[in-house]
């Protein structure tokens, strides 16, 4: 198999979008973005500052897009994460304790300290989707606030305050490498990373396959087990690893951190193009719907609109993606049906 979507797998090319659907989806996700900019720079000039170009969508989407590349591996394989705000909260916590009670301690450890916590929680939503063959929605919510529960009882009502960290460790995500905060550094090695795994590995490509048709890629010969419980890892991982961030980010922690954020999330992955049901969608495509949800964030809150109205952005952009993949799936499903009568 050497297509990104599914296509290719015996039964299920009339109810998949196709490479060119799936491109010519994301090439309209990036003309909306740029008329969104333009609205945005005439309504309000102070949009195009250097500042807030940085500060309020580059750092931004950067923590959102490495989230997203991870539950956009297990959207893919058709499942879902709901976990990942309380692992990044849970992540922000632990690297934000470490920065505290060993302030010598190399950021770098710290980092890594998330990334491994992250992976643990990540292999628990594994397990319990593969071994315990629990669906995916009810296993991660369930965790989401078990995982939230445990962060409480660990965290004992003690929050993290910016003055207990090192301004160091505050301001290494926006240190400024190459023209670039290192956030967003980061975040595009980690985006050029699920690309290539995505698109030119046989377990990316694996991957599509099962959320395409599972039964038909056990034909082939793919271990569906084995791929859906690495992309919960993956995706555990990276928000752990973006929890580590978080807390550098804004300087603080408590056991409240990125509440509900996996909306933003997965608002940023369907928007983006990667269909609720499997099979179809593409980094390039996140990248794009994180940008723009990031930007309309921004925008709102530059034009003194309250923050609250993001949360129904997020809602909403859910609801027309799903509406959308839908309504594609039935066409295709019907084209597919005349072909196959003559």
């Amino acid at each position: 198999m050497t297509n990104k979507t599914a296509t290719e797998i015996p039964g299920t090319a009339t109810t998949r979008p196709g490479p060119d659907l799936v491109a010519t989806r994301g090439l309209s996700l990036l003309g909306v973005l740029i008329a969104l900019i333009a609205i945005a720079a005439i309504a309000q000039p102070r949009f195009l500052l250097i500042e807030n170009l940085r500060d309020g969508i580059v750092v931004s989407a950067a923590m959102l897009l490495i989230v997203a590349t991870g539950q956009a591996l297990v959207i893919i394989t058709r499942n879902i994460d709901l976990s990942v705000a309380s692992i990044l909260g849970f992540s922000a916590y632990v690297g934000g304790s470490l920065a505290r009670e060993l302030p010598d301690l190399p950021i770098v450890v710290s980092l890594l300290a998330g990334l491994g916590l992250g992976l643990v929680l990540g292999s628990v939503n594994g397990l319990l989707v593969v071994v315990g063959r629990v669906p995916a929605i009810v296993a991660t919510l369930g965790t989401l606030f078990i995982f939230r529960g445990v962060m409480a009882l660990f965290a004992k009502g003690n929050p993290i305050a910016a003055g207990e960290l090192a301004p160091e460790f505050i301001g290494f995500p926006t240190q400024i490498v190459l023209g670039l905060p290192v956030i967003a550094i980061l975040a595009i090695l980690v985006v050029l990373g699920g690309g290539y795994f995505l698109h030119r590995t046989r377990v990316g490509r694996g991957m599509y396959a099962i959320g395409s048709n599972a039964d038909a890629a056990r034909v082939l010969g793919i271990s569906v087990s084995r791929h859906t419980f690495l992309a919960f890892l993956v995706s555990g991982g990276l928000s752990g690893l973006a929890g580590v961030i978080w807390v550098m980010r804004y300087a603080g922690a408590d056991s409240g951190t990125a509440s509900g954020y996996e909306l933003a999330v997965i608002a940023a992955v369907v928007v983006g193009g990667v269909t609720v049901f499997g099979g179809s969608g593409s980094i390039f495509g996140v990248v794009i719907g994180g940008l723009l949800l990031v930007t309309a964030q921004n925008v709102l809150n530059i034009l003194g609109i309250s923050g609250y109205w993001i949360q129904a952005v997020y809602g909403a952009t859910i609801v027309a993606a799903i509406v959308t993949d839908a309504a594609i799936a039935r066409r295709l499903a019907r084209t597919g049906t005349r072909k196959a009568g003559g």
